[in-house]
């Protein structure tokens, strides 16, 4: 009987001690300190005050989506022109020489559906209308497109390659005001700003008409970090 009253305190003994030693974080060695003092109050613990464990790879439970913000350059080649002949009802044709530039605000909604392929939606307008147009000269308004893509990187760079195809509204002095086709090809590469956020450059180019390109910067926000790259 003494024995085992005698193994009882030890044990309690041993609890009572390890208990107290656990309430005051300044008694912790340092190999349990580790980095936490500059994320943690002192005291906390993973998932008690500290970012929880696996916190990151959450995200990873919901579909990867991508919002972006763009500034856009479009040059658009002028079309002809057709003009009346002075007292008669045959028209003559002139040929009018270069582009004109637009730049243009857009925002992109892209949904990864496969870890190599994306779908998405574009949406494009111009913040500033040219009220004295010259003939010929031509000036983008808005447009929208649904995208096709195709993506691949790592937690340094995120590249791309998508399908554009939808339309857009064109205003012109005397010549054409209205909507017209857009399918065009793009290429993109972004570097992740944070595991969040990415900064890139933006180049593509018209299926349907020579001479129709665009380039621009883009801004873009991911739901899962580094885009589940790690």
């Amino acid at each position: 009987m003494p024995r085992t009253v005698v193994v009882i305190a030890v044990l309690a003994l041993a609890v009572s001690s390890r208990n107290s030693f656990a309430d005051e974080p300044s008694e912790l060695p340092p190999a349990v300190d580790g980095p936490w003092p500059e994320v943690c109050s002192d005291g906390d613990v993973v998932g008690d005050g500290c970012p929880p464990h696996g916190m990151w790879g959450a995200a990873l439970e919901a579909p990867y989506v991508v919002v972006g913000i763009g500034f856009n350059m479009r040059r658009l080649p002028r079309h002809p022109t057709t003009s009346p002949i002075a007292r008669s009802t045959d028209t003559w044709t002139v040929e009018p020489y270069g582009s004109d530039m637009s730049y243009t605000i857009s925002q992109t909604i892209d949904i990864v559906t496969t870890p190599v392929s994306y779908i998405g939606l574009d949406v494009e307008v111009s913040p500033t209308a040219s009220e004295a147009l010259a003939p010929g000269e031509r000036s983008m308004a808005a447009g929208g497109a649904l995208l096709l893509g195709l993506h691949g990187g790592n937690s340094a760079l995120k590249v791309g390659v998508e399908l554009a195809a939808g339309g857009r509204v064109v205003d012109s002095q005397d010549v054409f005001n209205g909507e017209e086709a857009v399918l065009e090809v793009r290429a993109h590469g972004d570097f992740w700003i944070t595991p969040w956020f990415t900064i890139g450059a933006l180049m593509g180019a018209s299926l349907l008409e020579r001479g129709d390109v665009v380039t621009g910067i883009q801004l873009g926000f991911h739901s899962w970090s580094y885009g589940g790259n790690y």
